[in-house]
């Protein structure tokens, strides 16, 4: 009964969505490309465990150019203490998972340096990720499995940076948690190329 259920929700969810279309467009020269990583977590997101839940979202991008990548949504291994460590650990999954491969593949089809832009909507975490430190962090190497010297290094080496985006803008929103807002869900959609025909 439990998977007749889960397939009817399925089924409903297509046949509610057939007409939305992910969209992107091509506007700018190979060497103006590149590759802006979006990554966010709701802090406590689930309530029967307090998990949080990483959002990612990827594109190729430009001035004129805006093709997504890939994207994800998966839920924290354990729990977060702080809204700066739920987003931390996002970060890090964002980077290791999509960004640091697709620069690679990137790179090989461009055949030049493609920079990665983490976007971050949380002026601490962006504040952590720059520094390397936090003493309020110390335990997320055991925790987590995360080290923020790595994280760091990584985003401080040539052609990997982060910068602050408002909370309007952050892309991979939309994979962190449900929305109740008619209008806000198409704000989010717009944000990762999907619209109604």
């Amino acid at each position: 009964r439990l998977c007749d259920r889960k397939l009817h929700r399925l089924v409903c969810y297509v046949n509610s969505s057939l007409e939305y279309r992910l969209i992107g467009k091509v506007g700018d020269n190979a060497e103006m490309l590149f590759l802006d990583l979006y990554s966010d977590a709701d802090f406590a997101g689930c309530r029967k465990t307090a998990r949080s839940t990483s959002g990612i979202f990827l594109a190729l991008r430009g001035e004129n150019t805006f093709v997504p990548l890939g994207a994800s949504s998966k839920r924290q291994s354990c729990v977060s203490h702080s809204t700066p460590e739920a987003e931390i650990i996002a970060a890090n999954s964002a980077l290791r998972t999509e960004g640091l491969p697709a620069q690679h593949l990137w790179e090989f089809v461009l055949n030049r340096q493609v920079d990665i832009v983490l976007q971050e909507d949380n002026t601490a975490t962006l504040r952590i990720l720059q520094t390397g430190k936090s003493t309020a962090l110390r335990h997320l190497a055991r925790t987590h499995h995360v080290n923020l010297r790595w994280l760091n290094e990584v985003i401080g080496k040539d052609g990997v940076s982060a910068q602050y985006c408002d909370t309007k803008k952050q892309a991979a929103d939309i994979f962190t948690k449900a929305f109740s807002s008619a209008d806000k869900w198409r704000e989010v959609l717009d944000l990762i190329g999907i619209v109604t025909s």
